[in-house]
């Protein structure tokens, strides 16, 4: 009994830190690489969106998807990095505005995304791309904060979504090793008993 007691102990701080994993505070990007970003709303499990951020040289790009199935728009991005990073230009298409903060509806953001009114946010499936360029060529990016702007969810209202992040494969891996492990620890002082 102790010991189902322990490994469901066990079992419960591995997920605790997988969660942990799954929605890291920070984020780093380094110069060269990519990082998706995810967002779904707490209230309704349909409301999503992605984030893919490009880092290459002093231009950071982004591709910001409606990944959304009920309806729900997306109209906004919203982030503030470590170092604070000085913008030389933005860009952004399909309607879009990219630039420095604040951003309004979207809180008091350093670098903002957002469309200009009902017709240029993103119904469900489609995607715009915002373009960074900074005066300066930094070799990694923190993402401190990060939000999207979520609106006509299906009560009608709108919601800014934090973001989390999609762990890395190895990060996955590693979880998996550890609890192949203890289970077969388990394995074996049962056998030994026996």
């Amino acid at each position: 009994m102790l010991k189902k007691a322990l490994l469901t102990t066990a079992a419960a701080i591995a997920m605790l830190a997988l969660s942990s994993v799954a929605r890291a505070d920070t984020i780093m990007l380094t110069q060269g690489g990519s990082t998706t970003m995810n967002f779904q709303s707490p209230n309704f499990p349909g409301s999503t969106a992605t984030a893919m951020f490009n880092l290459s040289g002093n231009t950071l790009t982004i591709t910001l998807t409606n990944t959304s199935n009920n309806g729900t728009f997306l109209s906004g991005l919203g982030f503030d990095t470590t170092p604070d990073l000085t913008l030389q230009t933005a860009s952004a298409a399909s309607g879009w505005t990219a630039g420095t903060g604040p951003g309004g509806g979207l809180g008091s953001f350093e670098l903002i995304a957002f469309g200009n009114g009902n017709p240029d946010r993103l119904s469900g499936g489609e995607s715009t791309t915002a373009t960074f360029v900074f005066t300066s060529s930094p070799s990694v990016i923190t993402f401190d904060t990060m939000i999207v702007h979520l609106t006509s969810l299906p009560d009608g209202q709108s919601e800014k979504i934090e973001a989390t992040h999609t762990p890395e494969p190895m990060t996955m891996l590693l979880f998996g090793t550890g609890l192949a492990g203890i289970a077969a620890r388990a394995r074996r002082r049962k056998a030994a008993k026996s």
